[in-house]
């Protein structure tokens, strides 16, 4: 809880995965990947409750023997390839409400993908997301900074010339553009005003700036050697708890 708001932490673990076979507890660093985002949320000072929504029996055990809170499979029908995650949670605040008599303030999104996410990350995205927020309804993402020179982007256009994505600014104004970020993944959060009306990038979407080393989001096997690499350094280190 923060500031007399309940909070409830969210782990997303869909069992198909177009890329990766059984990405999310596939071995990484001697757990399955998804234990270290189950263990991240474990240790937040904030989170009252963290659950697992999966469609994968397998998962679902897996998870379980690592300690995790999974209250149910997720329906099929919430777990198909192009099937966003809102409706996911949606069901997820559903079934705690009907079932559990719990209702939350705020729901923090967890992809198991962002392994070198801590709980210190997520208890300083909270705490950055309560004291900067304006209204009620506004939203934070975790991201990175873009480049300095993404005022020199280009787009391609249809009839396949390159274009400046800022060709209403004059030259002499690109230095005055405001700053690029890009969203790494790791940590979303949103206020609970309507079970079916979960949002994430608004027009009121706060930025948690977060470093590079700790922003890889895992999609492909490129993306989880580079992880895996990163994550052994930052536990010789020392520097990962």
């Amino acid at each position: 809880m923060y500031q007399k708001h309940k909070i409830l932490g969210f782990i997303g673990a869909r069992g198909g995965s177009k890329g990766i076979q059984d990405k999310n507890i596939a071995p990484f660093c001697d757990k399955p990947l998804i234990a270290w985002t189950m263990e991240a949320a474990r240790n937040s000072k904030y989170l009252d409750r963290t659950i697992v929504s999966t469609d994968s029996p397998k998962i679902f055990e897996i998870a379980k023997k690592f300690g995790a809170d999974v209250p149910f499979l997720r329906p099929s029908r919430l777990a198909k390839d192009h099937t966003p995650v809102q409706p996911a949670i949606s069901h997820a605040l559903e079934w705690i409400k009907k079932n559990d008599m719990e209702i939350y303030d705020i729901v923090v999104l967890l992809q198991p993908t962002s392994p070198l996410r801590t709980h210190i990350h997520i208890d300083h995205a909270l705490e950055f997301y309560f004291k900067n927020r304006k209204s009620l309804r506004d939203t934070l993402v975790s991201v990175i900074r873009a480049p300095q020179k993404m005022g020199w982007l280009l787009k391609e256009t249809s009839l396949g010339y390159v274009k400046d994505c800022f060709d209403i600014l004059k030259t002499n104004q690109r230095q005055s553009l405001s700053n690029f970020y890009y969203s790494n993944g790791a940590i979303f959060i949103t206020p609970i005003y309507s079970h079916k009306h979960i949002q994430f990038y608004t027009n009121r979407t706060l930025p948690y700036v977060m470093p590079p080393e700790v922003s890889i989001d895992i999609d492909t096997d490129k993306d989880f050697k580079i992880a895996k690499n990163s994550m052994v350094r930052l536990l010789n280190s020392k520097k990962h708890f």
